[in-house]
């Protein structure tokens, strides 16, 4: 019968009409909460019929279907249209970011991106009950993707052990591991999501059963450079670590190539340090506008409503939801949505330039030339920060400083082997306290060989022969001695000084009006998960200082170590670090 979709191929004994299964599919992407038993049982009311569980299995399986010859249709207008290439709908899901006017001006940015993950939309694994490693699951090798989900083989490709084979290390291993990494390792999901910048969604990935997070970003990154070209930018929640993943990678020269920035959006930015927030956050980089990067969190609000409808749901049955929902999202609400968008990003512009002249008069007030002047703040931020990193107000390790720490590690090393036979001498009349004292005794000879091995070569490299070797008591040693603790100590400032600082610019951040309440509790938290690394640069500090027979300072009074190292930095001569001047730029 026209209209009616069956529920068996032959003898149905129930069939469910079309205007049913269409109310039922907009329904529940307008309100991804609806599941299909809720559904059914509210028809069983308004036909006052008794609800029969077995109805709903009745019902799912006619939705399949209605799904299926919704998805075919598509597929022949593609094809009819020569839209069938599988990178076609990603390259044109959004107007406004992929359709190009000609003569139209080059953007620093020509698409900007957002990835995320999410584990509202997780699907719990149906384990047999005799043994709990099978799963009692169907294979069911259908397809619903609709060109929005990456094949496993794409993802898997990036994997460790495929990355491993590509190049001569692992990515992250060359040494460059971020700062901000240790506070969003534990960081779990189960779908990857890529949206452009106006909400499309581009790409998505399915995460089973995996901890390794690098792999589903880096699948995504090599599908967006390879089909939508040059100068992407891509906003991450960990995008410190992940752009060193990507230039670590396969990746690397085809990022360089094509401009591929590693953004940090302007919410989450505030848990990284300082000295990230300055060369990643969307506030501080040009061409940003007043894109904040936080799409995903946007959408997902609206998409956590089908965890209902996935959590027990097959792979087939949750891929379906998922891409279901997003095609009709993204025709219904965000393309409906998009001049809306645009018009309103348009009139806050034109507001905030009406605000100009309050920026003209604070520059007049202080004596400041233009604009320009914020730029320069930043860049002159940018170069401090960056040599409290690297330590730059350090003086080199010289040959005769390493010369002198050899030498004391040799002396230790001699100690060590005088108490080792001391306590072999000892324990002579015992067999098992022997043993022991034999083997504590040989390891102690061989650390002996080895530093004076170490002694003895630097003692070729200074031209040193034996009976010219350094004393404690001899004027080489204590001046060597006396640069070894200088620059212990001021390694020891430097590190303690770069976390103080950069807290201090966040407190700022969490204290400057227009700053919400979600946002200062989000910063807070981080701020706190901070603290611990601000305690140990302060204890290695103060270890410094009690060499040094220096005071020693105490926790209570760490926001005071910048008069510590003004004449290191010059940091409170600085113009950009006034109070009153870093609320200017932001």
């Amino acid at each position: 019968m026209a209209g009616l979709m069956p529920s068996a191929p032959l003898q149905p004994t129930i069939a469910v009409t079309v205007r049913v299964l269409e109310a039922y599919r907009i329904m529940h992407c307008r309100c991804p909460q609806l599941a299909i038993l809720s559904f059914f049982k509210s028809l069983c009311d308004i036909h006052q019929v008794e609800f029969q569980s077995y109805l709903t299995q009745q019902f799912s399986i006619a939705y399949d279907l209605y799904l299926d010859i919704l998805r075919r249709c598509d597929r022949r207008v593609l094809d009819v249209l020569g839209r069938d290439s599988p990178s076609w709908r990603m390259k044109n899901a959004c107007p406004a970011c992929m359709y190009e006017l000609e003569g139209e001006d080059n953007l620093i940015f020509r698409i900007l991106t957002a990835m995320d993950g999410n584990d509202s939309l997780k699907r719990i694994l149906r384990r047999d009950k005799d043994d709990r490693s099978k799963s009692s699951e169907l294979r069911d090798d259908r397809d619903a993707g609709d060109g929005f989900f990456l094949t496993r083989e794409k993802v898997d490709r990036w994997a460790k052990d495929g990355v491993a084979q590509m190049l001569p290390m692992a990515p992250n291993e060359a040494g460059k591991k971020s700062p901000c990494t240790d506070k969003w390792q534990n960081m779990i999901h189960d779908i990857f999501l890529c949206l452009c910048r106006h909400g499309f969604a581009l790409l998505v990935v399915d995460m089973i059963q995996s901890r390794e997070l690098s792999k589903y970003p880096l699948a995504i990154s090599y599908e967006l450079m390879k089909h939508l070209g040059e100068r992407l930018g891509a906003g991450y929640d960990v995008a410190c670590h992940f752009e060193t993943t990507v230039f670590d990678s396969e990746l690397g020269d085809e990022a360089c190539k094509k401009c591929f920035s590693c953004l940090v959006p302007a919410f989450h930015g505030h848990a990284h340090n300082r000295f990230c927030q300055v060369y990643r956050l969307a506030n501080y980089r040009k061409g940003m506008g007043l894109e904040d990067l936080e799409t995903c969190e946007r959408y997902f609000s609206h998409s956590n409503g089908l965890a209902k409808s996935c959590r027990y749901s097959s792979c087939f049955h949750r891929q379906q939801e998922i891409s279901t929902y997003m095609k009709r999202f993204d025709n219904v609400e965000t393309y409906a949505n998009l001049s809306k968008f645009l018009c309103s990003n348009y009139w806050q512009a034109i507001g905030i330039l009406k605000t100009e002249h309050i920026i003209g008069g604070f520059l007049k007030q202080e004596g400041l030339q233009d604009e320009s002047v914020f730029e320069k703040w930043l860049e002159e931020e940018r170069k401090v920060l960056r040599g409290l990193k690297s330590g730059a107000a350090v003086k080199p390790e010289t040959l005769e400083m390493e010369y002198v720490q050899k030498l004391m590690a040799l002396e230790s090393a001699k100690e060590l082997r005088k108490a080792a036979h001391q306590s072999r001498s000892d324990d002579a009349a015992y067999s098992t306290s022997k043993n022991k004292a034999e083997i504590a005794a040989r390891h102690a000879k061989e650390k002996v060989d080895r530093a004076l091995q170490a002694v003895q070569d630097l003692e070729v490299a200074l031209v040193l022969t034996p009976e010219e070797r350094w004393k404690p008591d001899s004027e080489e040693w204590t001046k060597g001695m006396k640069e070894v603790l200088q620059r212990k100590f001021l390694v020891a400032v430097n590190a303690l000084e770069s976390v103080v600082v950069q807290r201090i610019f966040e407190l700022m951040k969490m204290n400057q009006s227009g700053t919400g309440y979600k946002l200062r509790k989000h910063i807070a938290k981080s701020l706190q998960a901070r603290s611990k690394a601000v305690r140990n640069a302060l204890e290695r500090y103060n270890r410094v200082l009690q060499k040094n027979t220096l005071n020693i300072i105490y926790t209570q009074k760490a926001l005071n170590l910048l008069s510590l190292t003004v004449s290191i930095t010059g940091i409170r001569a600085a113009s950009w670090g006034s109070i009153g001047y870093t609320e200017q730029p932001d």
